[in-house]
């Protein structure tokens, strides 16, 4: 339905019938992961992987994911040098950090909170 005009209340009370819910909004928090490894100069990178099961799902209660948030805690000596890419199963890939000229802060990033909504 759009805008202006008249409201089929009916319709609307017969489709309130059979109308299914949705889950109840859930979370699934992940442990911490402890790299600990310096960050090689030039184009490799470096990358580091977790894997969500099923199950793990299932516990939360998620059917579906809608967001992702990443926490950092990098030690580097140009923030602005620093690119991050979240990358999903079927290879959705989110910049959830990417390089900038114009910041030269030598503070890295610390408790960094990310979110991706290119999952959804």
């Amino acid at each position: 339905m759009w805008g202006y005009g008249k409201v089929d209340s009916l319709g609307l009370v017969e489709a309130a019938k059979t109308w299914q819910k949705v889950k109840p909004q859930a979370w699934y928090y992940s442990p911490w992961i402890h790299v600990n490894q310096k960050i090689p100069q030039g184009n490799n990178g470096l990358a580091v992987s977790f894997d969500v099961t099923a199950d793990m799902l299932k516990e939360a209660n998620l059917a579906v994911v809608e967001h992702v948030t990443v926490t950092m805690n990098v030690n580097h000596t140009r923030r602005g040098d620093i690119s991050v890419d979240l990358v999903s199963p079927i290879g959705v890939v989110s910049h959830i950090a990417t390089a900038r000229k114009q910041d030269s802060a030598a503070k890295g990033y610390n408790d960094w909170t990310f979110m991706s909504v290119a999952h959804w």
